[in-house]
This record gives C-alpha cells, structure tokens and sequence, in this order.
C-alpha cells in the first residue's frame, strides 16, 4: 500500500510527466522505492507503514519519489541538495524536533526499540565451563540447575 498517488508526484513535480512508461514507470521505480527508503529511515522510531498515512508521510514520499527521479536522471548537484534536505527532515522527526501528526490532530509517538532481548533457559545459573579447565572438579553443570531439572520433572 503506498502513501501517494502518481497524481500528487506530478501535480507536485511536473518533471514526472516526461518519464518513459509515464505513471506505471513512475508510480514502480520512483514512487514505490521512494516509500521503501522513507520506511526504511524512519523504521528506527516508528512503526512503518503508516496508515493512514499523515500528510508529513505523505509529503516526504513525494519528495523521495523525486529524490530517485534525480538519482535516475543523473542529476547530482539538485541531488545533493534535495537529499540533504530529506534527511535533515528525518533527523528532525527521528529526534524528536519535528512531530508526525495525523488528520485529526494526534501525535504519533515514537516506538521504544531496546534491541531484542535476549533469553536463555540456562540464564539464572553458573555457566558449565569456565576458565578453570575441564580437569578442574569446580567445572561442570551448576547443582542448581540439576536440582529444578529433578524438580520439574518429579523426581525429587
């Protein structure tokens, strides 16, 4: 589901009339990998894809869809510049200085991502090697761990 129409690129940036193939060209190599990268920059903090999409999304996959369009048409003075100006948008939002809010007026905060979690079975006890060496008569699988393994299996 993408979040504009080849419309609004055009209406926006006439320049996407003169692409061979016109709306399906466009609306398949520009518009759609420009809401790839858009997700893409902001999936650290948000969850993607919006929908409904607020009209900061909106106007930013236009802007991306040109982005390509210079990306494409060899264009890399107006690129440098026009990408500069995107991700200075993004950092903007990913930071906090700049809110995406929707049509009726509510802020989408941004998501808590601490990594994933790791987890273990084993995770509470001793590990079963250590730096003493497997002659070692301390080396070996922790008592405790033993012990609840009986325990949970009814054997004690």
């Amino acid at each position: 589901m993408g979040y504009v129409p080849y419309s609004d690129c055009v209406a926006r940036y006439p320049i996407f009339e003169t692409w061979p193939g016109l709306s399906t060209q466009v609306n398949s190599t520009l518009i759609h990998y420009g809401e790839v990268e858009l997700n893409a920059r902001l999936a650290p903090k948000f969850d993607v894809p919006f929908s409904p999409a607020p009209a900061a999304i909106e106007d930013l996959a236009i802007d991306f869809a040109y982005l390509k369009s210079l990306n494409y048409g060899n264009q890399n003075e107006r690129w440098v510049e026009v990408n500069s100006m995107l991700s200075s948008r993004i950092e903007r939002i990913l930071d906090g200085d700049e809110m995406l809010v929707t049509d009726s007026g509510t802020v989408i905060e941004p998501v808590t991502r601490s990594g994933v979690d790791i987890w273990s079975s084993t995770e509470d006890y001793n590990p079963t090697h250590s730096m003493l060496g497997a002659e070692s008569p301390c080396e070996g699988i922790d008592s405790n761990y033993l012990h609840d393994l009986r325990s949970e299996r009814g054997c004690i």
